[in-house]
């Protein structure tokens, strides 16, 4: 049973027009103050009309601070930043010297500085779209078809492969999209199933009336069809929720859903749950502490992460700028570089070429979707 590992990144994505990290970079610093604003459920919105400043305040402190960091730190990756915001901002004391005062003093940008991890996520839902502007691909209906051809060819090529492990980096969703591919034809996995007791999602229609409900898909952690995957960011469909022991007691955020359109409040066995509608999810960022936070699901994708690499025949990395210690140490540690690897990059960096020769990997430096016949 032959078996084949992947590891996705940015680069994957753009035959379909998502930006690269390098892009995405550029576009989330070239965002201009005053032109976004908080919406009514939680979420960023672009504006064509002035706004009290209230209502861009705190999405113009995150686009200040975007600035702040790249010249602080001569460079700007996304994912740093985000990490930066949870764990390292607060004992910077240069931010007090990038605020406007007349909006923020110095107790109240703490304050403020404390919600930007939602915004900074909204604002990377802004910026990391497909090439029309789409970012869900919840049903056939809802793709466009041409924007999958150059995944079609590819995986039809992985025939010989009776297990197919994607272990995607993105930030987006467009591999969920895979399982709607003719050469999958369903046989796919995410690790998500309608389970009982079952979480319910209220959409509402006015003031608190019930318009639909739906039952959320929940993280049981099974991998057994052909194609699955991992998703070792995180998503940005991803919710975690608190499991009620009974009306007043809570332990831990343990249950991880999916949801893939908004809801206005969730209940579990007819008791209604805290819901945090602006989207503490799994950030499909790289901080530690978010990790941390989610055991749940963490521990066993990176667990079945090393344990793929282990047992796989072949490794192809596509479109991964090595920039993450942390995969880069467990792809070395248990992937045995004896068998085939290779990576597939139209410009690999110095840190795709180190962790290549590493590998004793084959380097094929063509787009994604130039490349045929990669099992030889």
């Amino acid at each position: 049973m032959p078996v084949l590992s992947l590891i996705v990144g940015a680069g994957f994505s753009a035959p379909a027009g998502y930006p690269t990290s390098e892009e995405l970079n550029h576009r989330l610093l070239s965002l201009n103050k005053g032109s976004f604003c908080h919406s009514f459920y939680g979420g960023v919105s672009q504006i064509d009309a002035k706004m009290p400043s209230s209502f861009l305040a705190e999405i113009d402190l995150c686009i200040d601070l975007m600035h702040y960091y790249a010249d602080k730190m001569g460079h700007f990756y996304y994912k740093d930043f985000y990490d930066y915001l949870l764990e390292e901002v607060f004992s910077d004391d240069g931010i007090y010297n990038v605020f406007d005062k007349e909006l923020f003093n110095d107790e109240s940008v703490l304050y403020a500085i404390g919600s930007l991890k939602y915004i900074f996520n909204k604002l990377i839902d802004i910026c990391n779209t497909d090439k029309y502007g789409c970012w869900r691909y919840d049903d056939v209906s809802s793709i466009d078809k041409s924007l999958f051809i150059p995944y079609e060819r590819f995986f039809e090529q992985l025939n010989i492969y009776d297990e197919i492990h994607i272990h995607s980096l993105n930030d987006d969703l467009l591999t969920d999209g895979l399982k709607f591919l003719s050469c999958i034809d369903g046989n796919y996995s995410d690790g998500f199933e309608l389970n009982q007791p079952s979480y319910l999602g209220e959409i509402w229609n006015g003031y608190c009336e019930v318009q639909e409900t739906v039952e959320l898909l929940q993280f049981i952690g099974k991998f057994e069809k052909r194609l699955n995957l991992y998703k070792l960011r995180g998503s940005r469909d991803f919710y975690a929720l608190y499991r009620p022991l009974q009306q007043e007691s809570y332990r831990g955020k343990d249950v991880i859903v999916k949801i893939n359109r908004k809801v206005d409040r969730i209940s579990y066995n007819g008791i209604y749950l805290p819901f945090n509608y602006r989207g503490e999810f799994l950030s499909g960022l790289c901080a530690n502490s978010v990790r941390a936070n989610y055991p749940v699901y963490y521990n066993l994708i990176f667990d079945k992460f090393k344990k793929n690499l282990i047992k796989s025949d072949m490794l192809v990395i596509i479109g991964y700028g090595c920039k993450d210690k942390d995969i880069n140490d467990v792809i070395l540690r248990y992937y045995d570089s004896t068998k085939r690897s290779v990576f597939i990059d139209s410009n690999p960096s110095e840190m795709i070429l180190q962790l290549g020769k590493n590998l004793n990997s084959e380097i094929i430096i063509e787009p994604f979707e130039n490349v045929r016949n990669i099992i030889v």
